[in-house]
């Protein structure tokens, strides 16, 4: 996964800017789990079958940088019983930061041996994107604690004796938290 925080003036094949709702989903039994990413628009409806280590990191990302901002958390659930329009596939997932806009901009692609594939844009709030990281965490966490600071799952040999709330190496066990 790559982040970063400057333009990129790249061609996909389709942009999406209206997003209705964003959410991650995963199919399957634990340790043969399939994750992908479902985007609801008014126009057309997007499956986006990611890896699980992409869906961590992404989520982790917008975390961080949403962290200190007063959003509420949605707890609006979308009817996603429909039918998806288009189905992708990818293996290359890049953030940028809109803040003039208070947006993120994702760009999904597909990277084979002997080509990139772009494959998709999309741009959410950033209501939106704390809501579906916050989702895509506990998501990827199934079975497990996640950290009262940083979201990320706990490993039982994670958890620290002194607060089993908060992993043993969290960043944001620093004194400077938010309760």
């Amino acid at each position: 996964i790559i982040i970063f925080n400057q333009c990129i003036m790249v061609n996909f094949n389709n942009n999406i800017e209206s997003i209705k709702f964003i959410k991650p989903v995963t199919e399957g039994q634990p340790g043969n789990r399939v994750f992908s990413i479902e985007i609801f628009t008014n126009e057309i409806n997007i499956k986006i079958i990611i890896e699980k280590e992409q869906l961590i990191s992404i989520s982790e990302y917008i975390i961080r940088n949403l962290y200190d901002k007063n959003l509420p958390i949605s707890s609006f659930d979308f009817d996603s019983e429909q039918e998806f329009d288009q189905q992708f596939r990818s293996n290359d997932l890049t953030v940028e930061i809109q803040e003039q806009n208070k947006l993120f901009q994702l760009f999904f692609r597909n990277q084979e041996e002997t080509e990139i594939i772009n494959q998709l844009t999309i741009k959410i709030t950033y209501e939106q994107a704390i809501n579906f990281a916050k989702s895509g965490l506990n998501l990827s966490s199934k079975g497990r604690p996640l950290c009262k600071l940083c979201y990320r799952p706990m490993n039982q040999s994670d958890i620290s004796t002194e607060n089993p709330e908060v992993c043993i190496h969290c960043p944001r066990k620093n004194g400077h938290h938010k309760n």
